[in-house]
């Protein structure tokens, strides 16, 4: 969704850095909620469309994603008061050759406050391996 034209999402190049061993170039990007189109939250009966902001990291030798960063930052006024997302990624080769950019670890961090206010935060770990890709073909016969 950050790359998606609908986002207007403002791009700021940051110091350059590396990320999973590879140098990389490092951008801060931006997100109204207006023009937040695809990235949603939902707790009970509310939906609604954070502003969010983040970083991307891009590496210098292939110009391939490695890892994007995006936090909400405060939402107090809201069931779920804070999320933020980390995602490595990496490219993994398939039996034929092919060869794509694929998650391949994640943290997640959502906060909401309970009825005494004290705020409580859940934290998921994913870990991504054995990529698998599947392919079919069809035939349709139209009597």
């Amino acid at each position: 969704e950050v790359f998606m034209p609908l986002s207007r999402a403002s791009f700021v190049p940051k110091k350059d850095e590396s990320v999973l061993s590879k140098p990389a170039f490092v951008f801060q990007f931006k997100i109204s909620s207006s023009d937040n189109h695809s990235y949603y939250l939902t707790a009970g009966d509310q939906l609604w469309f954070p502003e969010y902001q983040g970083r991307i990291w891009i590496d210098k030798a292939t110009s391939q994603l490695l890892r994007i960063e995006r936090d909400t930052g405060e939402m107090l006024s809201r069931p779920i008061t804070k999320m933020k997302t980390r995602i490595d990624y990496s490219e993994f080769a398939f039996e034929d050759n092919s060869k794509l950019i694929l998650p391949m670890h994640s943290d997640v961090s959502i906060c909401s406050r309970s009825s005494d206010w004290a705020e409580r935060c859940a934290h998921n770990s994913s870990k991504f391996t054995d990529w698998q890709k599947f392919r079919a073909s069809t035939t349709i016969i139209v009597n």
